[in-house]
């Protein structure tokens, strides 16, 4: 669950923290939600340690996938067709 919830804080605060627009592959443009820098500035601080979060959060979701492998708990055979 948490890995959900910070992937839906870094997506969040990543359009929060825009200060121009965000060009979609040159098809249409999202216009920039917030005048102010100074909220654009908490945005990007709070993206960038939701960033890292995430970071470590998935490191360790890989690091429980080795440590059950090892220790003969097959999940990942499970998951195969």
């Amino acid at each position: 669950m948490l890995l959900y919830i910070n992937i839906a804080v870094v997506l969040i605060t990543g359009v929060l923290m825009m200060d121009r627009d965000i060009n979609i592959f040159n098809l249409f443009s999202i216009p920039h939600l917030i005048e102010s820098k100074l909220i654009t500035d908490l945005f990007f601080v709070t993206h960038i340690i939701s960033c890292t979060t995430l970071a470590g959060l998935v490191l360790l979701h890989i690091l429980a996938v080795v440590k059950h492998e090892l220790f003969g708990n097959r999940v990942l055979r499970r998951m195969s067709w």
